[in-house]
């Protein structure tokens, strides 16, 4: 098992992980993703300067592994703490894809772990539309947590 931390992309406009390598080095140039061959950009590793941070790929509508994810998602919901379950549902259902990274704490503290990954779910809000999800947690939009899960 690990830990997960997926945003779900209702935007129209098509992503992939050339794009996300981009965005993340013009924020900072330590920044790499490592895309896998024969992925079609959409499965690698997650890098900042020589650290492995974690494992991210993009998963798309219709794709069976999407589906399952956000079926899951969407039943976690039942489980809700604190928030409306509501708003969430209908974005789950709107999205079109979901960028997931299993973070991979490499011995570090997992604060010094997730403040490199914070700056892609930064982009992601600043760039596209929907929610970020981590688990154990809940849903986030650009704002803080909307939906505590556990």
């Amino acid at each position: 098992m690990g830990y997960y931390m997926r945003f779900f992309d209702t935007s129209a406009e098509p992503l992939n992980l050339g794009v996300v390598d981009s965005a993340l080095r013009q924020l900072d140039p330590a920044y790499r993703v490592n895309i896998f061959p024969k992925t079609d950009a959409l499965q690698g590793e997650f890098h900042y300067g020589d650290g492995l941070y974690g494992e991210i790929e993009i998963n798309q509508l219709a794709d069976g592994l999407f589906d399952e994810e956000l079926q899951e998602q969407l039943e976690t919901l039942g489980d809700a703490e604190e928030g409306d379950p509501a708003p969430v549902a209908e974005t789950l259902r709107a999205a079109r894809r979901s960028v997931v990274v299993r973070v991979l704490w490499q011995g570090r503290e997992p604060a010094d772990t997730l403040v490199r990954i914070d700056p892609l779910w930064t982009w992601l809000f600043d760039s596209r539309t929907g929610l970020m999800q981590a688990d154990g947690e809940g849903f986030y939009d650009s704002q803080g947590l909307v939906l505590a899960v556990k």
